[in-house]
């Protein structure tokens, strides 16, 4: 005899506190840049590659080479951060900041960020680090449209294990300000162990992201 189990789709927990500030038009300030980064290297720092399909509710499925991986991506697009285009050379989110309770009215754009370099996972690096510049589109004097680089420079977005990206952390000296909040990086530092720890005795499993 056979038995016929139903796919359920998968669930997720969301965070009002974090969706609040993702859910703001502009950035203006360091708490929602810290999210905003926070999405980017969800959605960017993998080898996920994005397929196009109608069996999803974001229309798109991800493929990756790990379920953590995978879940990240996911994550970062039900909050509206959708990794929908990646080759060797460049990556493109489609980005919508709006609150879940205004889906209806959401509205999208695509940024795409040209992959300048990527250092992979491996046992002994403990992390994973790709650096990207993000490209703006500008008119041409024929009237077509290009990417060229934006003026706001580049950004290193580094995943791995807590201990091995904090170590990294403190080559960064302690009056130093986070270019992503303005924040001073040693009170970041001692918010973010106090944060490890705490999931750490709950027994989940911890994971560092840093930009």
């Amino acid at each position: 005899s056979s038995e016929t189990f139903p796919i359920t789709e998968k669930s997720y927990v969301y965070d009002e506190a974090l969706l609040d500030l993702l859910g703001v038009p502009a950035i203006t300030k360091p708490e929602e840049a810290f999210a905003h980064a926070f999405m980017l290297t969800c959605a960017i720092c993998n080898t996920v590659i994005p397929e196009a399909t109608n069996m999803s509710p974001i229309g798109v499925r991800f493929e990756g080479a790990s379920p953590d991986e995978e879940a990240l991506v996911e994550t970062a697009a039900r909050a509206g951060y959708i990794l929908v285009g990646r080759n060797a050379n460049y990556v493109t989110l489609r980005i919508s900041r709006s609150t879940p309770e205004r889906k209806a009215q959401r509205e999208w754009h695509e940024i795409t960020f040209k992959v300048l370099d990527v250092n992979e996972f491996t046992s002994e690096r403990k992390r994973m680090s790709v650096l990207v510049q993000m490209l703006k589109v500008v008119e041409t004097d024929n009237g077509d449209t290009t990417h060229v680089p934006d003026e706001n420079g580049s950004m290193l977005l580094v995943k791995g294990a807590d201990d091995v990206v904090m170590e990294c952390s403190r080559g960064v000296e302690g009056d130093s300000s986070m270019a992503v909040s303005g924040l001073p990086v040693q009170d970041v530092r001692e918010t973010t162990v106090t944060h490890i720890h705490e999931f750490a005795s709950a027994g989940h499993r911890t994971l560092m992201l840093a930009v």
